[in-house]
């Protein structure tokens, strides 16, 4: 699955997921834009890019307005020349003090449709003249099981990404004609910053025994996996790197599951 030749731009990319998925788009050969809201994170990945030999453009922008995904998306486009591919990653759980609610609070719920859904529709549509001009493109939204499933505590999260994936849809029809394949990825069960804070979110609603560990309650969770092994950020990149390659040229319109069979169907 080679991509030499090729420029990514990945929102979201300073740590996580994001941060998995753009150094395997660098090990499969691409050059990649750094997104990040956090100017250091974005900066670190770029630097651990270039430590490949492969090119890397930090850029600081906030995806979630529409000003700060036409940054990004315009700056990697003077820098790189092109944009063949573009990863909309960025997301959410809620405003900042999001842990600390036992309720989604109004702001929650404007924060996660503002990046979770609003970030890919900012710059999808600020990528896609380039890409129908070159007939060609790659655009893989990641989305989340939680979008095929409810919850009672993380609605506002669940919904969000349900809306991710009929915009990928949607997306997927309108830009197809065009050459341009549009998927979407729904990662399981990942030990990441925001897993931590919604086990948190658990011991502030007192359905967590106080002082139990993030470790222990991610082993539990990871015991319901049928592969009984959680995913990470490596594993959502390998899937992005395929759905970007030749190979992957008649896939299109899909949400994909990583999840380890976590969430059958």
């Amino acid at each position: 699955m080679d991509l030499a030749g090729l420029s990514a731009t990945v929102t979201g990319a300073g740590r996580g997921i994001g941060r998995g998925i753009a150094l395997k788009l660098a090990a499969a050969g691409a050059d990649v834009v750094v997104g990040d809201v956090h100017a250091a994170n974005a900066k670190s990945v770029a630097t651990e890019i270039r430590e490949t030999g492969r090119r890397a453009l930090a850029i600081e922008a906030d995806v979630g307005t529409r000003a700060g995904a036409n940054l990004l998306i315009a700056s990697a486009e003077k820098e790189l020349g092109k944009i063949d591919i573009l990863v909309n990653n960025a997301g959410v759980v809620g405003a900042p003090g999001w842990e600390s609610r036992t309720q989604p609070s109004d702001e929650d719920w404007a924060a996660v449709l503002q990046v979770n859904l609003m970030s890919r529709v900012f710059c999808s549509e600020a990528v896609a003249d380039h890409m129908i001009k070159r007939g060609f493109g790659k655009i893989v939204n990641i989305a989340s099981i939680g979008g095929i499933q409810g919850s009672p505590t993380l609605t506002h999260y669940c919904v969000s990404k349900a809306a991710d994936i009929n915009y990928t849809q949607g997306l997927a029809l309108k830009l197809g004609p065009h050459g341009i394949n549009v998927n979407a990825i729904l990662p399981g069960l990942l030990m990441t910053e925001m897993m931590s804070g919604i086990y948190e979110i658990g011991r502030v609603r007192g359905d967590t025994p106080e002082g139990t560990e993030d470790a222990e309650l991610y082993s539990k969770a990871v015991s319901r996996v049928p592969l009984a092994r959680g995913q990470t950020p490596e594993d959502i990149g390998d899937l992005v790197v395929f759905l970007c390659s030749d190979r992957a040229r008649n896939i299109h319109a899909q949400s994909i599951n990583v999840d380890g069979g976590y969430r059958v169907h």
